[in-house]
C-alpha cells in the first residue's frame, strides 16, 4: 500500500467521523429544541395557572365581580387590586407571545392560551388596565394585542 492511498483513507475515515458528529450534534439539538418548548410550556402554563387560581381569594374574587358590574364603584384599594391582577394576567399574556414568537411554545398551546386572554380582554376590568398600563409592555407584544378582536367573557 502507497503512502497516496493511505492517505486516502484517512481522510475518508476523518470525513466519516466528522459526518457522525454533525449527525450526532443534530440529535442533540433537536432534543433541546424539544425540551425548551416542553420548559417554556410547563413555565407558562404554572404561571396562568397561579394567576388564575387568585380567583379562588373570596375577597379577590369579590372585588373583581363588583368591578365587572361597575367599575366606577371600586374604592381606591380596590382599584389598586384589580390594577394588579390585571396587569399579572396581562405579564403572562405577554410572557406567553414572547415564548411563541421565539418558536419556544407549541402552537397548540399558544393557542389556547391566546384565546382565553381574548377573552379577557373583553372583561371592562381588564381592558381599562390595559389602556393606562399599555406602555410597560414590550412594543411587538402592544402591536400584537391592539391588532386583535377580543373575546367574549361568559361566566
Amino acid at each position: 500500500m502507497n503512502w497516496d492511498a493511505l492517505g486516502a483513507i484517512s481522510e475518508a475515515m476523518g470525513a466519516a467521523g466528522v459526518i457522525a458528529s454533525l449527525i450526532y450534534l443534530a440529535t442533540q439539538i433537536r432534543g433541546q429544541n424539544r425540551e425548551s418548548r416542553i420548559a417554556a410550556s410547563r413555565e407558562v402554563t404554572n404561571a396562568f395557572r397561579e394567576s388564575v387560581s387568585t380567583m379562588q381569594d373570596a375577597q379577590r374574587a369579590n372585588v373583581v365581580w363588583k368591578g365587572m358590574q361597575d367599575l366606577d364603584s371600586l374604592s381606591p384599594p380596590e382599584k389598586l387590586q384589580i390594577n394588579a391582577m390585571a396587569q399579572q394576567y396581562l405579564r403572562v399574556w405577554e410572557q406567553a407571545h414572547y415564548q411563541h414568537t421565539e418558536g419556544r411554545l407549541e402552537p397548540e398551546s399558544w393557542e389556547a392560551i391566546n384565546n382565553q386572554f381574548m377573552d379577557f380582554m373583553a372583561l371592562e376590568v381588564i381592558s381599562s388596565v390595559w389602556k393606562i398600563r399599555r406602555n410597560a409592555f414590550r412594543k411587538s407584544f402592544r402591536e400584537y394585542v391592539e391588532s386583535l378582536d377580543v373575546g367574549d367573557y361568559r361566566l
